[in-house]
């Protein structure tokens, strides 16, 4: 009963991906075998484009948030953690990954978004996705490598959309 009790309380109830306590919770558990055993961390801030505009215009933004939570996790390995972080946005931390190879995870995952429409009812959504990604310098923390990542995104000027920015 208890251990169906926390996974309640460690899943987005709507997508069924873990949410930000239990990603903090995993991001604890990396960070102390990171530094023991200086392994790369990388980290991508996922964050969808233009959802402002379909969330407010139309009544499937639950259903293209499942199935962009659905083409994430399909395209990660067992060890990578996908976690929805606030309404559009999704972290996935990637453990024993430098930031290059980070930087190829978010091009796949970008296309695996953007390639395919999402088709709910008699509508199809073309989403798009901005990717920032980082990995952990020295003795960064994850609140600094997450400030990284989201300056990453932020930092582009004009902004663009359906892109991968490394930092």
């Amino acid at each position: 009963m208890k251990a169906k009790i926390n996974r309640k309380v460690m899943t987005d109830i709507l997508t069924g991906l873990p949410n930000r306590r239990k990603l903090l919770e995993q991001v604890d558990l990396n960070d102390k075998n990171r530094r023991e055993e200086s392994l790369d961390t990388a980290l991508i801030m996922v964050v969808l484009d233009s959802f402002k505009i379909v969330k407010n215009k139309y009544s499937h933004r639950d259903g293209i948030l499942v199935e962009i939570s659905n083409r994430l996790k399909e395209n990660l390995r067992n060890t990578d953690m996908v976690a929805r972080w606030a309404g559009n946005e999704f972290l996935i931390l990637l453990p024993q990954t430098n930031a290059n190879q980070a930087y190829g995870v978010a091009e796949n995952l970008r296309h695996k978004i953007a390639d395919a429409a999402i088709e709910i009812e008699d509508f199809d959504y073309g989403i798009t996705a901005t990717f920032g990604v980082s990995s952990y310098q020295n003795d960064d923390t994850f609140e600094e490598t997450l400030i990284n990542t989201g300056a990453a995104i932020i930092a582009q000027k004009p902004p663009e959309c359906n892109r991968v920015v490394l930092v």
